[in-house]
């Protein structure tokens, strides 16, 4: 793998000698220091505001499912012809993520006025465990049906 030499795998791709699991490698350390540095945790360490623990187990939560869910598409795609896979993860996840923002919001609209109207005290004002469950249940609704669309796409 190259980590800095990005003229050498440039050359490397131009001459078609980088291997599907060392390009996996390279689009999921991609994945991870793009979401580490967009990170709340990341973000707030230059300001003075305090982050609650539920900002910081948001972001774990979500980078662990971005990461698992991202394994499984790459299983998924291996399993099959084995081709294309980060072609498919990034092209398929366009129009899955917009189906799964329209398919999300009725339903987040619904769980947080449920949580709204049968809490005392109504919503919290900042990230608190009915965020952390949210993003659990939108993520992981995101990947399942991204894993199964790269499974339709491979085999």
């Amino acid at each position: 793998m190259n980590f800095i030499r990005d003229k050498e795998l440039a050359l490397r791709f131009q001459s078609n000698s980088v291997p599907s699991q060392e390009r996996f490698f390279y689009f999921i350390f991609t994945i991870i220091l793009t979401m580490i540095i967009s990170s709340p945790v990341y973000m707030f360490a230059f300001y003075s505001s305090p982050l609650s623990k539920w900002h910081i187990c948001i972001h774990v939560l979500s980078l662990v499912i971005v990461i698992v869910g991202t394994i499984f598409c790459y299983r998924s795609n291996k399993s099959g012809d084995d081709k294309e896979f980060i072609e498919r993860y990034i092209s398929i996840a366009f129009p899955t993520g917009i189906r799964t923002f329209f398919i999300m919001l009725p339903a987040g609209l619904l769980f947080y006025g449920a949580i709204a109207l049968f809490r005392e005290t109504g919503l919290p004002h900042t990230a608190s465990i009915y965020d952390f469950i949210w993003q659990a249940i939108f993520l992981g609704y995101f990947y399942w049906r991204l894993n199964s669309l790269i499974k339709l796409a491979s085999h």
